[in-house]
């Protein structure tokens, strides 16, 4: 990528003249999406800004697979990663037992291209109610302060 113009850019191979965007490889394309998506997140209108860290989430018009799926990750990678415990017992907690979590217990419980159940999990998909399953994973586990600094 070269500079182009003021903060924009321009594709550019060095064996080829004009935007060499139609001979990117779908690798190469999603590269460049993410990168252009962090510099979004960025929120900067400036490129000599300063960013701030930020933490990107969650907007509930979002396609409810993927806001399932963005809670799933967000649970598997704080419990297995950062506190490296099993999360699998939280669901037998009595708080997340009953009939109304049960499409987010099982959704959160199982890899997202698992057998396809999660297709019909999420036509039962409640964007409060997988919200609130959220914050009880984290409050029944003894994480609360963590969801309330991470939930802002």
């Amino acid at each position: 990528m070269v500079k182009h113009g003021d903060n924009l850019y321009k594709v550019h191979r060095s064996d080829e003249d004009g935007n060499a965007f139609h001979s990117l490889s779908e690798g190469e394309k999603t590269v460049i999406s993410f990168l252009y998506f962090l510099e979004l997140c960025k929120g900067q209108s400036s490129s000599e800004s300063t960013p701030r860290k930020k933490v990107v989430v969650k907007d509930d018009a979002s396609p409810p697979a993927l806001i399932a799926n963005c809670m799933r990750n967000i649970i598997e990678y704080f419990f297995n990663f950062v506190q490296k415990k099993d999360f699998n017992n939280v669901f037998q907690k009595p708080a997340l037992s009953g009939d109304m979590y049960q499409a987010f217990s099982r959704y959160m419980n199982r890899e997202s291209h698992s057998l396809g159940q999660n297709i019909f999990d999420i036509k039962e998909f409640d964007y409060s109610i997988f919200k609130d399953g959220l914050r009880l994973v984290f409050e029944e586990c003894g994480y609360s302060e963590h969801y309330k600094v991470m939930i802002k």
